[in-house]
């Protein structure tokens, strides 16, 4: 019951890191006011840099920063997923519980 406990906590965390990378859909499609997300930094990113031939804006540095903040938590968050499904992995592989690649 443990390990289906943890299972599931895993795949609350992987919708978690799917909303700050693409947003909230099922929010956003009912017109509720939804966090920003990566998918949204970047998008505005290269809308903005598209006709630009300046220095980036004030705004397009902030994009930036934001942006790479957002996928460095993702990043963290996934790094951790992945050693929780190894070590989820390893115990049922352990438990002779059948296990594909």
């Amino acid at each position: 019951m443990e390990d289906l406990s943890t299972a599931r906590s895993l795949d609350v965390q992987l919708k978690e890191v799917g909303v700050l990378l693409k947003g909230d859909a099922t929010r956003s499609k009912r017109e509720f006011e939804t966090a920003p997300s990566a998918q949204d930094a970047v998008g505005l990113l290269a809308w903005g840099a598209f006709n630009h031939r300046g220095a980036p804006t004030g705004t397009m540095k902030q994009l930036k920063e934001d942006a790479e903040a957002m996928l460095a938590d993702a990043e963290k968050a996934l790094a951790e997923i992945n050693e929780a499904m190894d070590a989820l992995e390893a115990k049922a592989v352990e438990q002779g519980v059948p296990f594909w690649d």
